[in-house]
């Protein structure tokens, strides 16, 4: 969605990106989950994991209100 000149993109969009993110960073041995044994391809991230991910990678968050439904956007700054 462009709002104002922005591009806004929605969680659902951007957890595939973050999820593949986190799981090369655990090949790579730089998360919290680095000791992870099983298949990464099998691990499930909780919503915060995805989120901190998503500030890492430069996504900040907004509120904005869309046919009176206020629904939360990531924006890239």
């Amino acid at each position: 969605m462009i709002h104002n000149g922005i591009e806004y993109h929605t969680y659902d969009e951007l957890k595939p990106i973050a999820i593949q993110v986190l799981r090369q960073r655990i090949l790579d041995k730089q998360t919290k989950y680095s000791r992870y044994i099983g298949d990464i391809n099998k691990m499930d991230f909780n919503k915060q994991d995805i989120g901190i991910e998503l500030k890492n990678l430069g996504y900040n968050k907004k509120r904005i209100m869309k046919d009176g439904i206020r629904k939360l956007y990531y924006y890239k700054s």
